[in-house]
C-alpha cells in the first residue's frame, strides 16, 4: 500500500483453510493453492500423528482414529516472516449429540503495560462442561509483532517490541468442539 511517498508494507498472514468435521479415512484438504507467500511449513501441534500429503501451502491428510487434529501454518515471503494461522479438524464416527462445547476465557496483566513489561496471557478460567481435559491456542490477530513464549501453553508471555495496540485470541479444544475465541487486547505505551 503506497500512502504518500512513503511504503508500508502489509503484514503477510497465513491462511491453514476454515476448521471442519470429517470421517475417519475420509481425505481432508488444508489450506489453499494460491495463497500467498513463498516458504510454507505445517506442523501437526494435536492430535494422532498422521503424514500430510503434497506440497506447498496446499496440504492433504488421511484421519486414521477419532479426535481433534490441529495443524499450524507458517509462512513466510522475501520480507520475513508473516503471521501463523491453525486450523483444527474434528474426526468423530459416534453420535456426538451429548457434547458441550467449551468456553474459552482470557485476560492479560498488567492491564495497562509499558514498553518491557512482562506481559501475561492467562486462560485458567477457560472450561468445559462436561469436564473434557482442554488443549489451548493462542495466537495475535492485532498490533505489531509479539512473541508468544507458550502459544500452546493455558498460560504464556507476551514480548512486546514495540508501543501500539495489541490484540490476542484464545480458543480451546475439547477433544471434540473448539470454542469460540475469547479475545483479550490492551496498549503498550512507551516508558
Amino acid at each position: 500500500m503506497i500512502r504518500g511517498a512513503c511504503i508500508v508494507a502489509a503484514l503477510l498472514a497465513a491462511d491453514a483453510g476454515p476448521d471442519r468435521c470429517a470421517a475417519t479415512l475420509e481425505e481432508v484438504a488444508l489450506g489453499w493453492e494460491d495463497a500467498a507467500g513463498e516458504r510454507f511449513t505445517w506442523r501437526q501441534i494435536e492430535g494422532t500423528h498422521v503424514p500430510l500429503l503434497g506440497e506447498g501451502a496446499a496440504r492433504r491428510f488421511v484421519p486414521i482414529e477419532s479426535g481433534a487434529y490441529v495443524f499450524t501454518l507458517d509462512v513466510a515471503d522475501a520480507a520475513g516472516p508473516g503471521a501463523p494461522d491453525y486450523v483444527t479438524v474434528v474426526i468423530d464416527d459416534d453420535d456426538l449429540e451429548g457434547n458441550h462445547v467449551p468456553v474459552a476465557s482470557a485476560f492479560a496483566r498488567p492491564v495497562a503495560p509499558a514498553l518491557g513489561d512482562s506481559i501475561s496471557l492467562d486462560g485458567s478460567a477457560s472450561f468445559d462442561d462436561d469436564a473434557d481435559r482442554l488443549s489451548y491456542v493462542w495466537t495475535q490477530v492485532a498490533g505489531p509483532r509479539a512473541i508468544l513464549a507458550r502459544p500452546l501453553g493455558v498460560r504464556t508471555k507476551v514480548s512486546a517490541v514495540a508501543a501500539g495496540g495489541y490484540a490476542f485470541e484464545l480458543r480451546v479444544y475439547d477433544g471434540v468442539d473448539r470454542s469460540p475465541p475469547a479475545r483479550v487486547e490492551f496498549t503498550v505505551e512507551e516508558p
